[in-house]
């Protein structure tokens, strides 16, 4: 019977028998149970044909506690899911441990990453607390500090500095079963803003966000995506603007970060904007070779497998390094200046205003992308004038 209430079918094409209505055909981490007609059992578990059918559905029935439990040491992903308008945000814990780890020690200054991972996606940047997130996928662990300061570290898998992100930590009156990680969409009087939540046991860590609005201006055969960037009293040293087309050129997508501090002159970089699908195709080929691994060191610890089994995820795990390699070796590729253009601003420095405005504009000289700041206006010449 599945959930929903209705009669298990045989794959056979036949309701599988009254007594045995729950059991289920389970293949994983090597272990296999059909019980769906006694023809199945016998021929899987040859010992037990001089069974009655209330032996058979005894037996079924302590076979499948073992087998369930065995498909649940690798739960599935969790993830949860925000929209706001057409725009959808999530939180996903790729690999949630199977039971809550312990709590890590809070007096400790230093970063605890969070089992089995987390990651944020947000289609647009995001204010967090005052702290401007770009838009993107991005890994989150704990940075505690002093005084027991606890944050989130965001590593955007697209590229740039760590950030770590200002949360407001509670103590929960009992231990959640699992961990969980929620985006939830809060609405009131201002624009709408999200929630986002990480239960660890009786931790309890969260923090609001408020995501900046897209803007998109095309002039002659130019396109920019952009954002209405919030008032901020700073911007980040690294900085996404948004996306630069040249809908008629040769020159593809390329994405448009602002690179400050140091006391030197800012820079735009143009960057390949696949840089972030490969970084999550590494991570999640990362995190499919440490599923591969610990099967393995169970099968050499002597758990149950099914017939080449193990060469199989050998086979799998040598491809998926070699894979990992080539990943690797692009994202390098990428990050060394090959996938990478770097602008200085062209001409006087103008005046600047608060907040940060990015648009582009026609010059005598070309193409322009103006940036605008409270430090100052700034123009990077796009396309020169032939």
């Amino acid at each position: 019977m599945d959930s929903s209430g209705s009669t298990s079918v045989s794959r056979y094409g036949r309701q599988a028998e009254p007594g045995i209505r729950r059991a289920l055909s389970l293949r994983e981490n090597g272990l296999r149970v059909l019980v769906n007609s006694p023809s199945c059992v016998w021929r899987h578990f040859p010992t037990l044909q001089g069974l009655t059918s209330k032996m058979l559905l005894l037996a079924a029935v302590i076979l499948m506690p073992t087998a369930i439990s065995a498909v649940q040491e690798i739960p599935a992903a969790r993830i949860s899911k925000a929209r706001i308008g057409a725009i959808e945000f999530s939180v996903q814990l790729p690999d949630p441990p199977v039971v809550v780890p312990a709590l890590p020690d809070l007096t400790r200054i230093g970063i605890v990453e969070i089992p089995g991972g987390c990651i944020l996606n947000s289609p647009l940047p995001t204010l967090w607390s005052g702290m401007l997130l770009p838009p993107g996928k991005h890994q989150l662990s704990l940075d505690i500090g002093a005084n027991r300061e606890v944050r989130f570290l965001v590593r955007s898998l697209g590229g740039g500095p760590e950030l770590r992100m200002p949360v407001v930590r509670g103590i929960l009156d009992r231990p959640e079963e699992a961990m969980v990680a929620t985006l939830a969409v809060v609405e009131g009087a201002e624009l709408p803003g999200l929630f986002l939540r990480l239960q660890w046991g009786i931790l309890d860590l969260s923090c609001r966000g408020v995501p900046v609005t897209a803007v998109v201006q095309e002039l002659d055969h130019w396109k920019l995506q952009t954002f209405k960037f919030p008032s901020l009293t700073s911007l980040p040293g690294h900085c996404v603007l948004g996306t630069i087309e040249d809908l008629e050129g040769d020159t593809p997508v390329v994405r448009a970060v602002l690179v400050t501090g140091s006391g030197n002159p800012p820079v735009l970089r143009l960057e390949d904007p696949s840089r972030e699908r490969t970084a999550a195709a590494k991570a999640e080929l990362t995190r499919s070779i440490q599923r591969s691994q610990k099967r393995m060191r169970r099968i050499d610890g002597g758990a149950e497998q099914e017939p080449g089994e193990r060469e199989e995820l050998q086979r799998r795990l040598d491809r998926a390094l070699q894979q990992r390699v080539a990943l690797e070796q692009k994202l390098n590729h990428l990050d060394r200046g090959e996938g990478v253009r770097l602008l200085t601003p062209a001409g006087p420095v103008g005046a600047g205003r608060p907040g940060l405005q990015v648009t582009i504009e026609s010059e005598p000289s070309g193409m322009v992308l103006k940036v605008t700041t409270s430090g100052g206006s700034y123009r990077f010449l796009l396309e020169a004038t032939s």
